[in-house]
């Protein structure tokens, strides 16, 4: 068992105090003193990052509007470091420098000069330690930026900038060799040993940060990967992150004429597989833990830089998911217990939860996540509401933690799968109400053959008289509306119709929310099944979505 104080593991929240313990210390001179060190004037090595990013918002910020975590600051070049009052995620992202390859995407004269005054500007004001531009968690996303851009931003500057940006560059990493255990959650302890790895391979003179980096990464893809391939963390989007690290890894060893380690490239082969089996027909991927779509062409660049050696798995046991698929139809069903902890902050109470897409349409979805500043939006969506599952009483399947992570957590999760002859079945079950309620759900799904029909059965075996609601969220592209003679009718942007019969429960349209996309709200609704459960031990309530032609809606003429 993991200790853990709020939450936290107890090894992070260690590594967090000894680090506020120090802040003196790094405000100091004598801390002036020990980041300084031999000078560079180029790099050893160049490491590749192939990795395209937005023209939009890389044209934008050519233009002096910074548009970061969906907010929207302006200034005039390096006046951007000035800006007072700004949310905190604005300027975690601006501090980050991911946005370089929005404007190397721009490329251009133009948007190469931009980059420098940007980078220079930083130089300037935060070249020396400071409690939020050095804060750890963004500043190895800055390195590896820098690291990653040098050619775009640095290579052909004046001596008087290169010699800036590397002062800089090395006074960060030194600080990193200090400070790496503090930089935060598994994520970031892989971008540390990513950022440890380049900087060894870019700058050779100091040999120690090499070794150092290789032997988080060996920690890490140890102890965060889990036997079926993927990332403890369990969320698609994460799955994605963590294989564009590993892959950045691997091409910058590769660049150097370094052996790549054989657990790092099985990682990469397997990771790939588990991406693949995450997405819908649209390319996208599965809004499971606070995840989102992201775009489908980068996901596609993700996948053919992995270049990997293994296919897409048929089941994903230890990552928690079955995929039912047939036709055109894909079913994507969440039956993993919640991550473990340290993986767990932004994880959501997503019980037997599922996703349905036909073709490049999706159907049935979760709520998604909200972006970093929404806190009340966060914490709304990471609730088993939000989610196309079966809810007790209005309560999570697990206790959310307002700050992040879960409560303690108390039953199982345990599914099986069945394929037949086209046709396939996941049977999955939880007692994560037990302890409160006294009750197991069971969902039982059935995509026939062709995909056009899907069955579901949900049973809750406990005391009568709890209340219950099935909640199927739509993507906003679905109409729904009450049939003639019971059941809705749901037609897709494309044309087709599909219609929901129930019987068990009481079946009614409500309003929702879809945050699937690039963090935008989109108004949708839900069709929501409600009952209570009776005598006998067992509550069933079955439901179908099927194919087929336009039936009569309620109200109209037969």
């Amino acid at each position: 068992m993991t200790l853990s104080i709020a939450g936290r593991p107890l090894g992070q929240c260690w590594a967090q105090l000894w680090y506020r313990l120090r802040l003196p210390l790094f405000a100091s001179p004598l801390y002036r003193a020990m980041l300084s060190g031999p000078p560079a004037f180029q790099l050893a090595v160049v490491p590749p990052d192939p990795w395209p990013g937005d023209a939009d918002r890389g044209a934008a910020i050519l233009g002096g509007t910074f548009p970061f975590a969906h907010s929207v600051e302006t200034a005039e070049g390096e006046a951007v470091w000035d800006i007072a009052g700004a949310p905190a995620a604005w300027r975690d992202e601006l501090h980050s420098f991911q946005w370089l390859a929005d404007l190397r995407t721009v490329g251009g004269g133009p948007a190469r000069r931009c980059a420098r005054e940007l980078i220079a500007g930083w130089c300037k004001r935060y070249g020396w330690w400071h409690a939020v531009a050095w804060r750890p968690a963004v500043m190895v996303r800055r390195v590896a930026a820098w690291l990653g851009h040098y050619e775009f931003c640095a290579a052909s500057a004046d001596d008087e900038m290169r010699a800036r940006f590397f002062r800089a560059l090395l006074r960060q990493l030194r600080h990193l060799d200090r400070v790496g255990s503090a930089v935060g959650g598994p994520m970031e302890q892989l971008i540390a040993a990513k950022v440890q790895i380049l900087g060894g391979i870019a700058l050779p003179d100091d040999a120690g940060r090499l070794g150092k980096g290789m032997k988080r990464l060996a920690r890490i893809l140890d102890q965060d990967f889990l036997a079926d391939g993927g990332y403890a963390a369990r969320a698609p989007s994460a799955q994605v992150e963590v294989l564009r690290h590993l892959v950045d890894i691997r091409a910058a060893l590769g660049a150097a004429s370094r052996s790549i380690p054989d657990a790092l490239q099985g990682a990469i082969d397997r990771l790939a597989g588990v991406v693949r089996f995450l997405r819908h027909g649209d390319g996208g991927l599965a809004l499971f833990h606070d995840g989102n779509e992201e775009e489908g062409w980068r996901i596609d660049s993700v996948l053919a830089q992995a270049v990997a050696r293994a296919g897409m798995p048929q089941r994903l046991p230890d990552t928690g998911f079955e995929r039912l698929q047939s036709g055109r139809s894909i079913v994507i069903v969440d039956v993993g217990r919640p991550p473990p902890l340290g993986h767990d902050r932004r994880a959501h109470a997503s019980a037997l939860a599922f996703e349905m897409s036909f073709g490049r349409e999706r159907l049935i979805v979760n709520m998604g996540a909200a972006p970093q500043g929404q806190a009340e939006w966060r914490n709304l969506q990471r609730a088993s509401a939000a989610h196309s599952t079966l809810v007790v009483a209005d309560t999570n399947s697990v206790p959310l933690r307002r700050g992040g992570g879960f409560g303690k957590i108390a039953g199982a999760v345990e599914s099986r799968r069945e394929d037949l002859d086209g046709a396939a079945l996941a049977d999955a079950r939880h007692d994560l109400y037990r302890r409160r309620f006294g009750l197991m759900h069971r969902r039982r799904l059935f995509l026939a053959v062709g995909g056009e029909d899907l069955r579901g059965e949900d049973t809750l075996d406990g005391p009568e008289g709890r209340a219950f609601a099935i909640r199927f969220h739509l993507h906003p592209d679905v109409r729904v509306s009450l049939l003639q003679g019971g059941g809705a009718l749901l037609r897709l942007a494309g044309g087709s119709f599909w219609r929901m019969r129930a019987g068990g429960g009481e079946l009614a349209i409500a309003d929702s929310v879809y945050f699937g996309h690039g963090g935008e709200m989109k108004r949708t609704q839900q069709i929501v099944l409600t009952g209570t459960t009776g005598a006998g031990g067992e509550t069933v309530v079955k439901w179908a979505l099927q194919r087929e032609g336009k039936p009569v809606r309620k109200g109209e003429a037969s």
